[in-house]
């Protein structure tokens, strides 16, 4: 379908755009396009590059950095590139120099939306607020209000390796699950979702928005991923929570009903 329609969501990325250092010209030429006109069509912001390629493999991980070095936002608006590609410098190093540079240049938290780790990186004395862009994993941006340059302006500090940020305090963490080891021997994951019942029923935990267990059992174990339709009605989530439970002889608290269909089919 043809779109000649001018919107103002379209005006709308076009200033997202700019303020990731790309530059628009007005065209004298009328131009058909024959495609939706969107933001991941019009030019990626560097910080979304990045998050999108965490998953391609590469023979060295600064080209992670250094291969994107000709984005706009990389030179964004000093002119000059916000690191070097300098091959000399360990890959910690590297990560934490670009976070720390990024930050002063931006004067905006949105690489925190960036991080992922794993149990190995968190052991380490790697700053758990600088992304790992070697580690895929999911992430959602945050950075999309409607004048995201005048929306907020977070205060922060850096002190050393260590990031300070002035906030307001939401709510509280009671409890905090292990990280599930990427592969499973089989008991891996039986023993921590199982940890994770028991804990949940012992402290008598629910949902931040007024689930059951059960409810909050399940969202840990998938990390909340969205899932179509009602817990049971898309029941991939809910038939491998139910697996793990009745493996460790754990009884979900559900409707008689529904419990013996389940088991009747697993």
């Amino acid at each position: 379908m043809n779109d000649l329609t001018p919107r103002g969501w379209k005006l709308q990325e076009i200033h997202y755009i700019s303020l990731d250092g790309w530059q628009t010209k007005h065209g004298e030429r009328p131009m058909l396009r024959t495609t939706a006109l969107n933001y991941s069509t019009m030019g990626r912001g560097l910080l979304e590059l990045m998050r999108a390629i965490r998953v391609l493999e590469i023979s060295d991980e600064r080209d992670r950095i250094y291969s994107l070095l000709g984005h706009p936002s990389a030179s964004y608006p000093t002119k000059t590139t916000i690191v070097l590609a300098d091959y000399s410098i360990d890959l910690d190093i590297l990560y934490i120099r670009f976070a720390k540079r990024w930050l002063g240049r931006t004067k905006n938290l949105n690489i925190i939306s960036s991080v992922h780790h794993t149990g190995n990186s968190l052991d380490t004395e790697f700053p758990s607020w600088v992304p790992r862009w070697d580690v895929p994993g999911p992430c959602t941006s945050l950075d999309h209000p409607t004048l995201r340059n005048h929306a907020f302006n977070p205060q922060f500090s850096m002190i050393r390796d260590k990031l300070r940020v002035r906030g307001v305090v939401l709510d509280e963490i009671d409890y905090c699950s292990p990280i599930f080891p990427e592969e499973d021997d089989g008991n891996s994951w039986l023993e921590y979702s199982t940890r994770i019942w028991d804990t949940l029923m012992e402290w008598e935990l629910v949902d931040g928005y007024g689930s059951d267990t059960l409810q909050a059992y399940l969202e840990t174990l998938s990390a909340d991923a969205p899932e179509d339709g009602p817990l049971f009605q898309a029941s991939d989530r809910a038939a491998f929570g139910f697996e793990l439970l009745s493996r460790s002889n754990r009884r979900p608290n559900i409707p008689e009903s529904l419990y013996t269909v389940w088991k009747k089919n697993s």
